[in-house]
């Protein structure tokens, strides 16, 4: 399968709803959860969507890492903030809320 930036868009849309970051890392919820993002994705036509669980993770982890890179490149370059397209808004939000839930993890885990 090919990704395009409306696969990309989707994805994210899917993830975004999901919250496959709110269950603890490597827990059955947690696989379940992306499980079920694949499950969505490959029932849609357009865009058409061939992936499996490990496949949905593994494309999330390259735009996210992407994304940050280019965030951390045009705020170093100038101090003029840019222009987000709907696709870095949410992977903006994806990778914040990635943040808040490993965050928590690790403070729950340190309280106990």
């Amino acid at each position: 399968m090919e990704w395009s930036d409306k696969h990309d868009r989707t994805l994210c849309r899917e993830v975004l709803v999901k919250e496959p970051y709110q269950y603890p890392y490597r827990s059955k919820e947690r696989g379940d959860v992306w499980n079920n993002i694949a499950i969505n994705l490959n029932g849609l036509d357009h865009p058409r969507f061939k992936v499996n669980k490990r496949s949905v993770r593994d494309r999330l982890t390259l735009p996210t890492t992407k994304y940050t890179a280019k965030v951390y490149k045009e705020e170093n370059a100038s101090a003029i903030s840019c222009e987000q397209s709907e696709l870095d808004q949410a992977k903006q939000i994806q990778t914040i809320t990635q943040w808040v839930f490993t965050f928590n993890m690790f403070v729950s885990l340190f309280l106990q």
